[in-house]
């Protein structure tokens, strides 16, 4: 049986998620909420007084993304390593390159890791006539029908799912940064920035403008002579079918809810576009009509 452990390890493990790499949040993206074959994962996991950047206890499968930050000599990690493997678990370990470009690969290699093996047949048992040259030929021509027939509809299906899912939940990110500046009770407000360069990920924020209660802000042309003060600040990528086409708030990129009325601060009204990734289907959602999807 696992001990699961001191309340050192734990805290030390809170703040590890906090401070979490591009890779890692990335490759959580994917793995969270059981989306990789149903299977539980969870993140900067203690195990006895190491801790992992994610483990699937129910499999006895632990992933290291290389650069994590918790790792911090060759010793360290052989101890830990040694010591997870008496433990019976496998370590897989990924570099942040394979990780933020090759997501798919690397889900693939996991997978083929937790998902069971079937046994072979007793000998004797199984198929006991070949196929002929004629037959084979059939079945390759019938399943390639079927293939054409079904496999494109379901993946067009998947694709328009993933970009209702992206819209939806960008929806519920920016209605969070309105409830909390309407709630603010620091002089800070929030707001929602998109990465237009990257197209693939999104910044929740609050900002104040120093010394001015009234000013709330992004960067620091928000607040004229005043240095603009950022803090909580939360990355969320998109799913990896989907890219941000286009943003426009008052010529920016980003949106800010005043207090305590919880509007988009004057000249930061406007709407963001995601989109399929080599497609056309898009989706609108304007700030001052949040909940309406277009």
């Amino acid at each position: 049986m696992l001990h699961r452990f001191n309340q050192l390890a734990t805290i030390k493990a809170r703040n590890l998620r906090k401070s979490s790499t591009d890779a890692e949040l990335f490759l959580w993206k994917h793995l969270r909420s059981r989306q990789l074959g149903k299977f539980k994962f969870r993140r900067q996991e203690p195990i006895g007084h190491f801790i992992v950047d994610f483990v699937c206890l129910d499999k006895k499968i632990v992933i290291e993304v290389d650069g994590s930050q918790h790792r911090s000599n060759k010793e360290y990690d052989a101890e830990r390593s040694e010591y997870l493997k008496n433990l019976g678990f496998i370590i897989l370990r990924f570099w942040n390159n394979d990780v933020l470009n090759n997501i798919d690969g690397v889900l693939e290699e996991i997978g083929n890791y937790c998902l069971p093996h079937p046994n072979p047949l007793p000998a004797g048992e199984g198929i006991k006539k070949g196929f002929t040259l004629m037959e084979l030929v059939l079945v390759i021509a019938i399943l390639g029908i079927i293939a054409g027939l079904g496999i494109g509809n379901y993946a067009n299906f998947l694709r328009q799912s993933s970009l209702d899912s992206a819209a939806n939940e960008i929806v519920a990110k920016l209605r969070e940064a309105q409830t909390n500046s309407q709630a603010s009770s620091d002089n800070y407000a929030w707001g929602v920035e998109f990465d237009t360069t990257n197209k693939d990920r999104y910044v929740i924020f609050k900002g104040n403008c120093s010394n001015d209660a009234a000013l709330s802000c992004r960067t620091l042309s928000d607040c004229s002579s005043n240095p603009c003060t950022l803090t909580d600040t939360e990355t969320i990528f998109l799913n990896s079918a989907v890219e941000i086409n286009s943003a426009s708030f008052g010529g920016g990129i980003y949106t800010v809810f005043d207090r305590p009325t919880g509007k988009p601060k004057s000249g930061k009204n406007g709407d963001v576009v995601i989109q399929l990734k080599g497609g056309s289907q898009q989706k609108t959602i304007n700030v001052s009509a949040l909940g309406k999807i277009e």
